[in-house]
């Protein structure tokens, strides 16, 4: 029974990570769209902002979706894990972020910045999506073990 309560803070915990790192990366991104500047090096905000505008676009279910991840946190474990059956919060979430994922990786400015050196001008928003990724995969791995419903026992 502890081990079950374990697992369900584990995967709270889990969830919460992946909303922190979603809203730095989102802030990091606005920021360089906003103010280019902050770069060590140049770049043509006209050139960038089309490919950081599809990012910021694919984030914007996430946030819809945090809602519901936020509201199903106050739960106890066998209700969340109703709920969860119920509406697929946790799936939908990562799947999510996985889209988000797929469409960062195909911006081309994007994933040059993953590729090269540029990174170091870059490092923050590389490093953030970096933890979103391993915050992500961590939370599948979480959620995606087998589990037991603690059930009352008075």
């Amino acid at each position: 029974m502890e081990q079950v309560l374990q697992d369900y803070q584990q995967l709270l915990h889990k969830l919460a990570v992946t909303r922190h790192y979603l809203h730095l990366f989102e802030t990091e991104l606005t920021m360089i769209q906003h103010e280019p500047s902050l770069l060590e090096f140049s770049v043509e905000t006209v050139l960038i902002k089309p490919e950081i505008d599809k990012i910021l676009e694919a984030c914007q279910p996430l946030k819809r979706q945090e809602e519901k991840v936020q509201a199903l946190s106050w739960y106890d474990e066998p209700s969340f894990r109703l709920m969860n059956s119920s509406l697929d919060v946790v799936g939908d979430w990562l799947s999510q972020l996985d889209f988000l994922e797929e469409v960062a990786v195909a911006q081309p400015f994007f994933y040059n910045l993953l590729d090269q050196d540029r990174a170091k001008s870059f490092g923050i928003l590389v490093d953030l999506f970096g933890s979103l990724q391993v915050a992500g995969a961590a939370l599948k791995e979480e959620y995606e073990r087998p589990y037991e419903v603690l059930t009352d026992q008075s």
